[in-house]
């Protein structure tokens, strides 16, 4: 599928699966880091999108930790008559001096679906993302750097891509587009700011602003024509609490 329409609907697929990292991944920057997490975020990327993520800790909260869970992010715009949403697992180090200065990363594998009259797209990826800050004892600010990898695709083409290729949709010289999978068909780098601050005993907020970019095959990187602002900005909430009694 090679494709505007088509162009757009892996567009659509590389914003979505840019995600679920920006909740998990403030984990490794928010205060007060408790065993139990929940994180809830909202953004723009640039379609608004929002989050829901679960995260474990295998160690009590000090200068270096380790922790492993699960989200699922969607884009309410386009859930009910596209069904997109991206689930996800996740994994992450993080540690910190007594002087406060540190960092962390998180891992991601996630599967990531959307639909339209192109076609239906069902992807696997990974992404890493986290970077160097400091953490203090309500606060904490750190870089936000990601690279997400979209490594295989399937594609079953739809309406719109049958009527515009016609009898070229599977054979020929110039065949059209063909169902299957796909490899390779989303790169996203990620660079901006992440930090948050602890509002209560068990709560904090998160805040990460930056710019997002997207290397396509013909080596475009900034795509404005096709609406491909390179931005983001996400607010959330995190609930922390600690095991047992």
């Amino acid at each position: 599928m090679r494709g505007r329409s088509g162009r757009r609907s892996l567009w659509l697929v590389t914003v979505l699966a840019a995600g679920i990292a920006s909740a998990q991944a403030l984990h490794v920057t928010a205060p007060r880091t408790r065993d139990e997490q929940l994180a809830a975020t909202v953004g723009v990327e640039p379609e608004l999108i929002s989050t829901l993520s679960w995260a474990h800790r295998f160690s009590t909260p000090g200068s270096a930790g380790f922790w492993a869970g699960a989200g699922l992010k969607l884009a309410p715009a386009t859930l009910f008559h596209c069904g997109a949403l991206r689930a996800q697992l996740l994994a992450g180090a993080e540690r910190y001096g007594t002087s406060g200065f540190g960092g962390g990363v998180g891992a991601f594998a996630y599967y990531v679906r959307d639909q339209s009259d192109v076609g239906r797209f069902d992807g696997f990826g990974v992404e890493v993302r986290g970077g160097p800050g400091y953490r203090g004892q309500r606060w904490s600010a750190a870089l936000d750097l990601g690279y997400q990898l979209t490594f295989l695709t399937h594609i079953a083409h739809g309406p719109i891509s049958e009527a515009t290729f016609g009898d070229r949709q599977s054979t020929g010289p110039f065949a059209g587009p063909r169902d299957g999978w796909y490899g390779i068909t989303a790169q996203r780098f990620r660079v901006g700011l992440a930090g948050g601050v602890a509002i209560a005993q068990h709560w904090s907020l998160t805040l990460a602003l930056g710019s997002l970019v997207s290397r396509q095959r013909q080596g475009i990187f900034f795509g404005f024509n096709a609406g491909q602002f390179p931005v983001y900005a996400e607010a959330g909430v995190l609930f922390g609490w600690p095991r047992g009694p």
